[in-house]
């Protein structure tokens, strides 16, 4: 699970921080109430994860638990691809 938080992480500094440091961003931190991503960021993460893990994110799947915090998604990503 520790390589796709590393890519989540990766893919956030990229996208919404451009290159600021994060090493202190905790894995439980919430990407929206922290201000990280907004409520249109989210939807680029689904698709960020929908298109590098392969799975498809169902309107179902769009909670908070799944979506606002690194360990969420990964939680989410792991429990799809457990599925499939």
């Amino acid at each position: 699970m520790q390589a796709i938080i590393d890519n989540l992480r990766h893919f956030i500094t990229d996208n919404f921080l451009y290159g600021v440091d994060i090493s202190n961003l905790q894995n439980d931190t919430s990407l929206i109430n922290s201000g990280l991503v907004d409520s249109a960021g989210i939807m680029e993460v689904v698709a960020y994860v929908e298109e590098t893990f392969n799975i498809s994110v169902d309107d179902a799947d769009l909670l908070p638990t799944n979506f606002d915090s690194m360990n969420g998604i990964a939680h989410f990503i792991n429990n799809k691809k457990m599925r499939l």
